[in-house]
């Protein structure tokens, strides 16, 4: 289940002086949006999701809009298609791809939902043939166009880097059933959860050391930046002990479009560890700076 705090989003509205106020708010959990009509001018969405989350599961699912009262009362729902101000979505063909030998698909149909993440991210299974293990993969896809272009970003992006040991490794295109178009992809998944997760973790010397070398290997080896390096984006593999770096929708080719010095990967570094284990604090920014220099006199 996808936690309260980031379940809704107001991608648009429409707002007279004075008033009424509608904001058109998306529910990640549901997958819609439902139109939010208030009599009072409102600047922010911020009243709308407060009083959207008092009714939005007792609403149908054919409901498309609602207005409220000031105190947040329910005054009318619409059941009327023309009041659905949910987009089409553009999925791109696989041929717009230049894949990698090594890079495999799934239908969207053969993908069982197990669990939402967070908006656009789900923990599913599929069963590819009768008789063997269920696969556990990491499914994110959008269904907001203005989403498209960072999904398709990380896309082109994570399918090209090669295997990497501390790198959570791309699973499959994921495809829709009319047109064997791309609604996403999946990557696998890993049981250790995310450094963020579990704080009480020390975060190792060992982690650290996995940490910079894979920076380094982005950075130097393949001209990388993921510019997201943080411990909620650093997974740890049960089977081997291994830090994972994922989640690739910041990233971008150093000096190429997208690319912010900013977000330098050293940087998201020292800021992992110190938001991760302040034990180890010291010691680790110490060894960073070691690691930084030694790369500086390569």
């Amino acid at each position: 289940m996808i936690d309260e705090e980031w379940r809704y989003f107001a991608p648009g509205g429409a707002l007279m002086p004075g008033g009424p106020s509608t904001w058109h708010i998306l529910d990640w959990d549901q997958r819609r949006v439902i139109a939010v009509t208030m009599d009072e001018e409102q600047e922010s969405e911020d009243v709308a999701v407060g009083h959207l989350k008092k009714h939005i599961d007792a609403l149908g699912s054919d409901v498309y809009a609602i207005s409220l009262s000031q105190d947040g009362g329910l005054v009318s729902v619409s059941t009327d298609p023309r009041d659905d101000e949910t987009t089409c979505v553009y999925y791109p063909p696989l041929q717009a791809v230049l894949l990698p030998g090594r890079v495999k698909t799934v239908l969207r149909s053969d993908l069982l939902e197990l669990d939402r993440l967070s908006p656009n991210v789900d923990l599913v299974s599929y069963t590819l043939r009768a008789g063997t293990t269920d696969t556990r993969a990491v499914f994110k896809y959008y269904f907001l166009f203005q989403f498209l272009h960072k999904l398709w970003h990380e896309l082109n992006l994570w399918i090209r880097l090669p295997p990497h040991p501390n790198i959570v490794p791309l699973d499959r295109l994921v495809l829709d059933e009319l047109h064997g178009h791309i609604v996403g992809f999946t990557s696998l998944y890993i049981s250790g959860g995310t450094v963020d997760e579990t704080k009480s973790r020390v975060f190792k010397l060992e982690w650290l050391r996995q940490l910079t070398c894979v920076v380094d290997d982005l950075n130097l080896k393949y001209g990388i930046a993921h510019q997201d390096i943080a411990a909620l984006n650093l997974l740890v593999k049960p089977e081997t002990d291994a830090l994972m770096l994922f989640d690739f929708n910041y990233s971008g080719q150093i000096g190429g479009v997208g690319y912010s010095k900013d977000r330098g990967d050293v940087k998201g570094v020292i800021f992992t560890l110190t938001r991760s284990s302040p034990a180890t604090c010291i010691s680790g920014i110490f060894l960073t700076i070691n690691k930084i220099r030694q790369t500086w006199r390569g």
